[in-house]
């Protein structure tokens, strides 16, 4: 299926009737990037395969995608339990990063699947229910984003629109704030103690503040310099 002929499309929708293997492409996007299904209605991968498939053939999708600029190009293969085996072989995954038309390894080890997977999110900046949620909107999940709580909303979009240096921002400046109040706090309280202490000593020099309000500054300047 080449999405890109879509591409001046903007939002397109894939319609047809029950059975057609619409929400099959959607399992396909979702497995190649992930290793999962595309909704809590699929979770169950045996679903995944035909159970007509002959032994020898695999369930497998490749999927090749563009994000800023670079083509990017993943292939996974779900394993099967043979007639003849007590286990599941067949298992595969293998990611590149397309360059100059050729397919390059985009990480290290880049056939085993958790390190794949680990680069995955962290290229599209998205984890697999984020990504159901607000990309490929399949039947009944964009819900989910629309009721779901302040949180997860405020989690999802700080991760689209990559506001995380933002909330350093702000942290920063709560810390700084905070630091400053306490500063303040401190000096109000110090004040607090020495204008106690001034106005003891004033009554000691029988000077009463009740009364006499133009106090000699000399003298008071006197007494801060004493404490």
């Amino acid at each position: 299926v080449d999405f890109s002929r879509l591409n001046e499309k903007g939002l397109f929708a894939i319609t047809g009737p029950t059975g057609a293997g619409k929400t099959t492409i959607f399992d396909g996007i979702c497995f190649a990037l992930f290793g999962e299904a595309s909704g809590e209605n699929r979770n169950d991968q045996s679903l995944l395969r035909s159970h007509f498939a002959d032994d020898d053939v695999y369930t497998s999708v490749e999927l090749t995608f563009e994000l800023k600029g670079s083509q990017y190009n993943i292939f996974r293969q779900k394993g099967h339990q043979k007639k003849q085996n007590k286990g599941i072989t067949g298992d595969k995954i293998e990611f590149y990063k397309i360059v100059s038309d050729e397919r390059v390894p985009y990480c290290q080890e880049f056939n085993k699947t958790s390190i794949v997977n680990k680069k995955v999110e962290e290229l599209l900046g998205i984890n697999a229910d984020q990504f159901k949620q607000i990309v490929l909107l399949p039947q009944g999940e964009f819900r989910k984003l629309l009721v779901s709580d302040t949180k997860e909303k405020e989690e999802i979009l700080r991760k689209i629109f990559k506001t995380e240096l933002y909330e350093k921002v702000i942290e920063t400046i709560n810390l700084a704030r905070k630091d400053m109040e306490t500063y303040f706090t401190n000096l109000k309280q110090k004040i607090v103690v020495k204008l106690e202490v001034i106005e003891e000593l004033l009554k000691e020099k029988g000077i009463d503040l009740t009364e006499d309000s133009q106090i000699n500054l000399h003298i008071v300047n006197d007494l801060l310099i004493e404490q």
